[in-house]
């Protein structure tokens, strides 16, 4: 299939683009860093002429920009993708969404789940599904409700580094904390563009197993051949601590990786039933350890921790 891929610069982006063009299909991507603006309706508009499918990854993901910019991006960068779409006559469209529509959770969450977001970020996202289940009528849509990805990237660089210095755990670390690999989020994405089944569906996309916090502290930590952090943080402290360095990186005119928010979505609940894409076919490939081995020997190379 001749695929755009929007945001395709992006963390989940570059491997998404790899994964498809490994199983044949021809990409254009769409990034900001190329020059590409999903909030220019006739760029967009452009770029989807003649394509099959459009995988609409382009999003701000960071609390710290205004709720306006965030809404910008995330709802009106996906209606015009969706207009773009309808206009070309595209066949499919496949969108990047995130379990944290769902909230913070109580037990186990599968896609009947109630929208109840509760950051800047997951209230753009939630608007923004609606709007793609809008044009199921008019083309195929598939959203795929991702948990939080992990790897080699600026964010999880941090954590590694906060982890091997010694961070204490936040919270009691008892909370799930259900993970993907960015890797597997990539062969989501090609697996439902190649299944008609998956047309007009919503699935929540998740590593196989709801681990703790404490035991992603753990296993980075013996990945690193560090001692696993004995000491526990209070959330209020550990808020009030990111409160402190949000001031400071203010002031020097910074940014601070961690924030209020990160610290509620840190102690959050994360723990998600993946049985409807597994049914249809699609598993990860990667449990914590293998993906965050990987994760932590390419910063290694890169020597960035």
């Amino acid at each position: 299939m001749k695929i755009l891929v929007t945001g395709a610069k992006g963390f989940l982006g570059k491997y998404a683009v790899k994964e498809l063009q490994s199983a044949g299909h021809s990409i254009e991507e769409f990034d900001l860093e190329s020059g590409n603006n999903i909030l220019d309706a006739a760029q967009v508009e452009n770029a989807c002429r003649g394509k099959d499918a459009v995988v609409h990854l382009a999003a701000g993901l960071d609390e710290a920009l205004p709720y306006k910019k965030l809404h910008e991006i995330n709802v009106k960068g996906t209606e015009n993708a969706l207009e773009a779409c309808a206009k070309c006559n595209v066949k499919r469209l496949v969108f990047a969404s995130t379990a944290g529509v769902m909230g913070n959770i109580s037990g186990e969450a599968d896609e009947s789940f109630p929208y109840a977001p509760e950051t800047n970020y997951e209230k753009t996202k939630a608007e923004a599904e609606r709007l793609v289940l809008g044009y199921q009528e008019l083309f195929p849509v598939t959203i795929l409700r991702f948990a939080l990805l992990y790897g080699a990237n600026g964010y999880w660089k941090q954590i590694i580094k906060l982890i091997k210095k010694g961070f204490p755990i936040t919270g009691s670390g008892k909370n799930k904390f259900q993970l993907l690999y960015v890797k597997d989020a990539a062969s989501a994405i090609k697996f439902v563009l190649g299944n008609e089944n998956a047309e007009n569906e919503n699935y929540i996309v998740a590593e196989e197993r709801a681990g703790t916090l404490e035991e992603v502290y753990g296993e980075i930590a013996n990945l690193l051949n560090v001692e696993i952090p004995k000491k526990h943080l209070p959330v209020w402290r550990a808020k009030l601590l990111a409160h402190m360095l949000l001031v400071k990186a203010k002031m020097q005119g910074k940014k601070t990786i961690i924030m209020p928010a990160h610290i509620d979505r840190l102690v959050r609940e994360r723990a998600y039933n993946t049985g409807k894409i597994n049914k249809l076919g699609w598993h990860a490939k990667y449990a914590l350890h293998e993906g965050m081995k990987e994760t932590i020997g390419e910063l290694k190379e890169k020597g960035e921790i």
